[in-house]
């Protein structure tokens, strides 16, 4: 609400409510808030994609995790058997062993590896929010100025237009 309300007649507010905004987007005022909202919008639109990606790929990850961790448990619970299997071979370097152990090594580096990522994505996930926070507020405080700014610029016209001012 303007303060100019308050000084003027009814009929003035009305004749301002029937005025199409389009009369006045040109105005200076009105088009950089307008570029504000766009570049808000903009902004919103290509953090929203991003986040989306990020939020995608931490999904796989995630799945891939856990695909490596039972790959993981089940050669962690083979160990016995291929130590026996070495034995009975044999073989005393026990090498089908140490390759299930070496296996089980390179699982356990692949999980952790994993785990890096996530941490990736979920913090550029979180950073990507922010922004999209922030662009999204940024478009509602200029969409809430422009209105305000509209506003007042038809009030004046009206004014104008009556010999008021």
């Amino acid at each position: 609400m303007h303060q100019i309300e308050n000084e003027l007649p009814a009929e003035v507010i009305e004749a301002a409510h029937h005025l199409p905004d389009d009369g006045f987007l040109d105005h200076p005022a009105i088009a950089a808030l307008q570029a504000v909202m766009d570049q808000a919008r903009e902004t919103t639109h290509r953090t929203h994609a991003s986040w989306e990606v990020r939020y995608s790929r931490a999904g796989v990850v995630s799945d891939r995790i856990e695909a490596l961790q039972a790959a993981e448990e089940e050669v962690r619970s083979g160990f016995r058997g291929l130590a026996a299997a070495d034995l009975a071979r044999g073989d005393l370097e026990f090498t089908a062993a140490t390759d299930g152990r070496a296996r089980c090594q390179f699982l356990t580096w692949q999980i952790e590896a994993a785990q890096d990522a996530l941490q990736v994505l979920e913090a550029e996930a979180e950073s990507l929010e922010r922004e999209f926070e922030a662009a999204s507020e940024a478009y509602e405080r200029a969409h809430a100025q422009l209105r305000h700014t509209l506003w007042g610029l038809k009030l004046k016209a009206v004014r104008r237009a009556r010999g008021m001012g």
